[in-house]
């Protein structure tokens, strides 16, 4: 009969090394192994008898110790007639961390992204599914996407679009930009660098070249088929009014996203303002995409329209509409029928966010950087922001100018006024007068 000692040590200490990764040494017939724990310790853990002087780490090593003992016991019986080395070799086997599957990884990712009514929920799980008919199975060991699997992918994508007629690479671009953003949350979620656990030792995405999209040119109306929108009066359900009203939110709002305005806090109105964190970017921002805007008059009676009476937000799209996708469906309908009687281009809830982009630069002259500005685009130029700041007034600014072009064709030019902050100083400040 043998008994099986352990013992917490260290291995190969080197003078100039300040931390070292702690074993337990496991000896049987007199034949001692080492099992790798993912524990680092100083030299000042020990005594001078190599013994653990840690009471925390002592005690959490010999819970450790305990759970082997069971494991021992439970494989090799409790007379155990096997060496060390044979004992630390189906211990590292029985301890190996189960394999990441990626593809539910994956799903957790994308099924929260949907719950946050987060609008690239939908881009992720088109790319999921596309990801999931690829590989024809319901696991993926995340060890199997290299740089071999991720390129027959993209030969997979690129037939599949083509098949379909599409003939850019915006589809194969966009998805596996979302499989390696997932790929790169799950080395976040499952590797400690600082305690050397890396169950995730390879990241093939640098050895592939993720194409950018063929920029085309997206579908936007001009202001004389914004107007006639607006101006429409051939309803025949409450969809279109709805539709139509939705322009009108979209265009005095700076183009906020049809998402924004569904999942709108009622907090979110304030002293004329709406303040608010855009769904799309916010969880990728610094600052979170936050966005204020003065409400203007024309669009203040819609406020009070479609007001939420029970107060929980600021809309009650929400009780018409199960989810922001039905929202968006309907409006979406609305404007297909409004377009149609109009004999106008088919527009959606996106055309006029684009539409008021292009008006802005191609009709008013306004710069690329101001534009981004409304639109909340602030990436670009995020450096600069820094220094300056983001300036509301000028929002309101810009997109009064806008709406007077639109609305009234009436061209009224942002004019700096210089207006002196505080007597006998000479500091000035840039107010912005539509």
């Amino acid at each position: 009969m043998f008994m099986t000692t352990f013992k917490a040590v260290v291995q190969h200490s080197k003078r100039d090394q300040a931390r070292f990764q702690l074993y337990i040494r496991i000896t049987n017939k007199r034949i001692p192994d080492y099992l790798k724990t993912s524990w680092y310790v100083t030299l000042d853990n020990f005594d001078d008898k190599g013994n653990l002087k840690d009471l925390q780490l002592q005690t959490a090593v010999n819970l450790f110790i305990l759970e082997l003992q069971q494991k021992i016991n439970k494989r090799f019986g409790i007379i155990c007639n096997v060496t060390g080395k044979e004992i630390v070799k189906y211990l590292e086997k029985d301890l190996q961390p189960e394999q990441i599957d990626f593809l539910k990884f994956f799903e957790g990712i994308m099924n929260q992204m949907i719950h946050d009514n987060q609008p690239s929920g939908e881009n992720y799980k088109a790319s999921f599914n596309h990801l999931k008919r690829f590989i024809k199975k319901d696991k993926l060991p995340i060890d199997l996407i290299t740089v071999s699997f991720l390129k027959n992918f993209e030969k997979y994508l690129l037939k599949q679009a083509q098949e379909k007629g599409f003939k850019g690479h915006r589809c194969v671009s966009l998805t596996l930009s979302n499989v390696r953003h997932v790929f790169n949350l799950a080395m976040e979620e499952y590797n400690d660098k600082v305690n050397g656990i890396e169950p995730i030792k390879h990241y093939p995405f640098t050895e592939i070249s993720i194409k950018d999209p063929i920029c085309s040119r997206r579908k936007s109306i001009g202001r004389e088929e914004i107007n006639k929108i607006i101006n429409y009066n051939g309803f025949v359900n409450s969809r279109d009014k709805l539709a139509q009203d939705f322009v009108l939110l979209s265009i005095c709002l700076a183009g906020i996203n049809a998402v924004d305005l569904y999942t709108m806090d009622s907090s979110c109105y304030e002293r004329g303002r709406l303040n608010y964190n855009r769904s799309k970017t916010k969880g990728s921002r610094d600052d979170e995409a936050y966005m204020s805007i003065a409400v203007v008059d024309e669009v203040k009676p819609l406020f009070a329209k479609y007001a939420d009476e029970s107060g929980k937000r600021l809309f009650n799209f929400y009780q018409r509409y199960r989810n922001n996708k039905n929202f968006i469906k309907a409006v979406n309908k609305g404007l297909k029928h409004i377009c149609k009687q109009l004999d106008l281009p088919s527009c959606t809830t996106y055309t006029f966010r684009r539409s008021i982009a292009e008006i802005a630069s191609d009709d008013l002259y306004i710069s690329t950087s101001d534009i981004a500005l409304i639109l909340n685009h602030v990436s670009a130029f995020k450096t600069t922001m820094i220094y300056t700041g983001r300036s509301f007034k000028k929002v309101d600014g810009i997109v009064r100018m806008i709406l007077n072009w639109i609305l009234y064709e009436k061209y009224t030019p942002l004019i700096p006024q210089k207006k002196q902050i505080k007597k006998g100083k000479k500091s000035t400040l840039l107010v912005y007068h539509a």
